[in-house]
């Protein structure tokens, strides 16, 4: 998590920046949520979300971070927006399905009352592919959502990203900084695979955000 703050913690400044000269914008904090589960990875230090082959496989240990997640957002309540990364970005967009669908939180045995997302951003993020999994994704995610899509990365490849992001139907526009974020956005990035995930949330005036590493 140290790392991953270390590398983004200048969003909160940048967004409250433009906040600062004089555009109508609430103030920002971003908090980090730290994925449960070590990934096993020789070398590396990193952590996942769950384990398993995420393309086939049902993923061991993903009822407990979709529920540690869900508590966060209800202890934040309401939460503007999540932005994933890798297996974090699998997951921001399955918290996205769940809270515009709650009956879908059967699938992981939790239960939620928070509202549905106002955007999501997934950094080479995929699908899950076990059919026990079809329903967070059809009908189509409706939140906003921006799919950033790794093209030199080594773990997630492009084609799973692009996957994920026909998961999208159009549904409306977020505004965010003055961009407007439609569903589904695609963009290509240039970067490896880091496995995080951050959630924003909102508190009237002000807006507070928790982001962590996955």
């Amino acid at each position: 998590m140290d790392i991953f703050y270390h590398k983004t913690h200048f969003l909160q400044d940048a967004l409250n920046m433009v906040r600062s000269q004089g555009q109508p914008l609430p103030k920002f904090n971003v908090y980090y949520s730290e994925a449960p589960y070590d990934a096993d990875i020789p070398g590396m230090e990193s952590k996942v979300w769950g384990h398993g082959l995420f393309d086939t496989q049902p993923v061991s240990g993903l009822e407990r971070s979709v529920g540690r997640v869900l508590r966060q957002l209800e202890q934040l309540n309401p939460v503007v927006g999540i932005i994933g990364f890798s297996t974090g970005a699998t997951l921001a967009m399955i918290i996205a399905s769940l809270l515009e669908k709650t009956d879908r939180c059967r699938l992981f045995g939790v239960h939620t009352t928070h509202p549905p997302l106002k955007f999501v951003i997934a950094y080479s993020g995929f699908m899950l592919g076990h059919p026990m999994y079809r329903e967070l994704y059809y009908p189509a995610i409706r939140t906003p959502g921006l799919i950033y899509v790794g093209e030199l990365d080594t773990m997630i490849t492009p084609t799973a990203s692009y996957r994920l992001a026909r998961t999208l139907q159009s549904g409306g526009d977020h505004d965010l900084l003055g961009n407007p974020l439609r569903s589904p956005a695609r963009k290509n990035h240039p970067g490896s695979d880091r496995l995080c995930v951050s959630v924003c949330k909102q508190r009237n005036p002000d807006r507070e955000c928790r982001p962590g590493t996955g």
